[in-house]
């Protein structure tokens, strides 16, 4: 595979006694599937497969009216289903700009967020993952790839959390802190 973002380029030839290697367009290394241009297009769509094929099986076991519980259903979708989305997520993280990106995680969340909150297939994404307490895909994928930068002690830039005459900041907002005062110092 050669990796390059250039629109021309010359395609190396590689011999090896005397026989043609053909270049590949993608390589699974350590579960990322890399591509030509590093999209990721291809990582997102094998893991949204892995995904839907846990929410087929899933849904053949959790009905509207019944079948297994939203809190078994949750237990269920963040244990197995978001880490294998999120698996190698500071890899990526930059691609869930992408519109294509987020709709196809979006579609793997939806069907998940709709069982969680026992909704008809009618209802929006929004609104199923409000009511199913989510975070979006797309929000997950930066959170996770965040805190691996975190814990690798990389600078966070702009999400550092600092602090200013006696108030925490995060992102330039001033939060100011909890004061206990107790009861009987006002009586």
């Amino acid at each position: 595979m050669f990796v390059t973002r250039k629109l021309k380029y010359d395609t190396p030839r590689l011999h090896m006694d005397g026989v043609d290697i053909a270049l590949s367009n993608e390589i699974k290394l350590l579960g990322i599937v890399i591509d030509r241009k590093l999209t990721f297009n291809a990582h997102v769509a094998s893991v949204c497969k892995k995904a839907v094929a846990f929410y087929h099986q899933l849904a053949r076991a959790a009905k509207l009216s019944w079948g297994l519980h939203p809190e078994v259903i949750r237990i269920i979708y963040r244990a197995v289903v978001e880490p294998v989305i999120l698996y190698a997520a500071s890899a990526w993280a930059p691609a869930v700009d992408k519109l294509g990106i987020r709709k196809k995680l979006n579609g793997v969340q939806r069907g998940f967020a709709l069982k969680l909150c026992r909704a008809y297939r009618t209802v929006s994404l929004n609104s199923a993952l409000l009511l199913a307490g989510l975070l979006p895909l797309d929000l997950r994928v930066r959170e996770a790839a965040a805190l691996y930068e975190a814990k690798r002690g990389c600078p966070c830039g702009k999400w550092e959390v600092g602090r200013w005459s006696g108030f925490p900041r995060l992102c330039g907002l001033r939060i100011p802190l909890v004061v206990s005062t107790s009861i009987s110092s006002a009586w």
